[in-house]
């Protein structure tokens, strides 16, 4: 797919002159100058003072909630991910020499292994801000791995020390060293350029070649990279968690198949491997266990949860590979397996006895129904997308989906019961105690989960109350997950951070994947400050939001139809009403096209839109951008 609108912006020469020395290669490869072209020159402080005023910030009060006033924009996401850019630029260059690194700051040196995913997670910055240099990081990262991949196809750990495949010769199709992450993000590339559907389909078709147990279609945790034998080990035997990982290695297919749907073998597979993990639910609640033995085809009992399941990491995880592939597919019976599993998921996963007997999602459940611990995880941002895209599927207001989302927001997330200090702790008693002595905040969690959720729940709601809040708490843990200096080491962020005054690092370490995840937040950040009118939607891919998907893949969108180039948003809408994105913090419109003719129909930051399906580019004045 060409982006047709595109103007390739100059990577061989810096937009700005940076305040210190740098590689040529660093600085070209930094997205933030990227970002800085596209926005018209606008210039950012840096995030350090971007993020640090916010406990002294004025606030205001939306629907009764006090929200600080200096919450995340587009552009502070922008810096965000410059500033990640550096650090991991600064470890490309400085350290491990090589565009595939995985930091380790507890150790202050460069971790073993590769991490494949953290360069090719650039992908999501260019569907994000259409910067061209983001790109390129991931095709360089592509055309590495191509040179590298064994003749199974099969993704290698490729050791930072002797720069060689290394001897443990595994892939694991689940985590950082993801398989199946990595064809998605293949994927997604092979979408904006039709050169890498090669390596696509080497990867896809390795899946199918040695991932399945073809004896029940589930797949298998590890297997030898170059013999494609399945691999046995001490701590898992032949177990594997049907949700975060079986789940993803069908979304590999499906994203594969709607890449280059030539490919039926990819849709039916994914296909075959959700009806196998549906095989596996329990006849009379129709709830599935977290961990399976692929071997023996029966409950696991050495991985945890073991007979149990987690209401994300099995129930949403699953859902979202349903909704994946009757979104892609249109399959009857994926449809009436999601219009069974969310109904018994819900049911299954509400506790009663949350806040005081309000109501919330509890974290872990027995398959017969009944609690297994009624501890509350607050990191519940992608679960409620999960949930609310599945209502849009089943129908509004089915299976009082929104009304338990809503539900759970307000008492758990929207309170202090959940929030402290404006942070997102990990986990907490029913009454709203810190479980053990510590309480971390974990970076990745809340930029992956919370965006989305809260925005959707916002949209829904009319209240925006829940995405501000949202961004606020992210505003907070970019500042105080913050760490390095590109001098001593990379800058980025650390992953886990205690909440508890002083804040301290509760382990202190950061990592490749703790770094990329805020390579997400501009994608988030900009569904996030789209608010349509209702009757109206965004089209974003199928009319379903980015993400929603997956943990850990890429946003999944069509560019051509949502976009933010040159200071200039591109964006298709359906329906007559009105889109405000005074939230992306760019000013005021100052010129609109619909259908590429002059179109008059805004004021300030809210567009009129008309009925029907129309598309519509809206330029903003950097020079105003700048003033506010």
């Amino acid at each position: 797919m060409t982006l047709g609108n595109e103007t390739p912006t100059s990577i061989n020469k810096p937009v700005h002159k940076p305040d210190r020395k740098w590689t040529r290669r660093q600085f070209l490869r930094a997205g933030f100058w990227g970002a800085a072209a596209l926005l018209g020159g606008v210039s950012f402080s840096p995030v350090r003072k971007a993020f640090s005023t916010h406990r002294t910030a004025e606030e205001q009060i939306i629907n009764g909630v006090k929200i600080p006033s200096n919450l995340l924009t587009f552009p502070k996401a922008l810096e965000v991910a410059r500033w990640v850019g550096d650090g991991l630029d600064f470890s490309t260059e400085v350290q491990s020499k090589t565009p595939y690194l995985n930091f380790n700051y507890a150790t202050n040196s460069m971790n073993s292994t590769a991490g494949f995913s953290v360069g090719l997670n650039s992908i999501s910055l260019y569907m994000a801000t259409g910067d061209l240099r983001h790109l390129q990081k991931a095709r360089d990262t592509a055309d590495f791995l191509s040179t590298i991949l064994p003749a199974t196809g099969l993704v290698p750990v490729y050791n930072l020390t002797n720069h060689a495949l290394d001897s443990r010769n595994v892939t694991f199709f689940v985590g950082d060293l993801s398989h199946s992450t990595v064809v998605q993000l293949v994927a997604l590339l092979a979408k904006v350029d039709a050169s890498y559907l090669p390596l696509m389909h080497k990867l896809a078709d390795a899946i199918i070649n040695y991932g399945i147990n073809p004896a029940n279609n589930l797949v298998w945790w590890n297997v030898d990279c170059h013999t494609g034998q399945k691999l046995y080990s001490t701590g898992t035997c032949y177990e594997n968690q049907l949700g975060s990982s079986v789940t993803s290695a069908a979304e590999a297919l499906l994203v594969a198949y709607w890449v280059d749907n030539r490919k039926t073998q990819y849709k039916t597979k994914a296909l075959d491997i959700l009806k196998a993990i549906w095989a596996c639910r329990n006849k009379v609640t129709n709830l599935i266990p977290e961990v399976w033995d692929i071997d023996r085809n029966a409950v696991g009992s050495n991985i945890y949860p073991a007979g149990q399941f987690r209401y994300d990491d099995m129930g949403g995880a699953y859902v979202r590979g349903l909704l994946m592939a009757h979104t892609i597919t249109g399959e009857p019976g994926i449809f009436n397996s999601l219009d069974t599993y969310v109904p018994a998921l819900l049911e299954g996963i509400w506790d009663t006895s949350i806040n005081s007997n309000q109501g919330g999602f509890r974290y872990l459940n027995n398959c017969i129904g009944s609690s297994s611990s009624n501890t509350v995880e607050i990191m519940y941002g992608l679960f409620i997308a999960t949930m609310l895209t599945a209502e849009k599927v089943l129908g509004i207001g089915k299976y009082n989906i929104y009304d338990k989302c809503k539900q759970h927001a307000d008492h758990v997330f929207n309170t202090s019961f959940g929030i402290k200090n404006y942070m997102v702790p990990h986990q907490l008693t029913p009454q709203g105690a810190y479980v053990g002595p510590n309480s971390d905040s974990q970076l990745g969690y809340a930029t992956l989960q919370y965006p989305l959720g809260m925005a959707m729940l916002s949209q829904r709601s009319g209240d925006p109350s829940y995405r501000l809040g949202c961004n606020q708490v992210i505003n907070t843990l970019l500042e105080r997950h913050e760490r390095g200096n590109n001098t001593t080491s990379p800058q980025g962020y650390v992953g886990i951070v205690e909440t508890q005054y002083p804040y301290g690092y509760e382990f202190s370490y950061g990592d490749a994947s703790s770094m990329a995840a805020a390579a997400y937040i501009p994608a988030y950040l900009l569904f996030n400050s789209l608010q349509p009118s209702s009757g109206v939607s965004i089209n974003w891919l199928n009319d379903l939001p980015p993400l929603v998907f997956s943990l850990v893949a890429a946003p999944l969108w069509d560019t051509q139809k949502v976009r933010f180039a040159r200071n200039v948003l591109t964006v298709s809408v359906s329906g007559a009403g009105t889109v405000n994105v005074a939230d992306m913090g760019l000013g005021d419109i100052v010129a609109a096209k619909m259908d590429g003719a002059s179109y008059l129909q805004f004021r300030s930051a809210v567009l009129t839109t008309q009925a029907g399906t129309h598309n519509y580019d809206l330029s903003f004045d950097p020079l105003l951008q700048a003033k506010r």
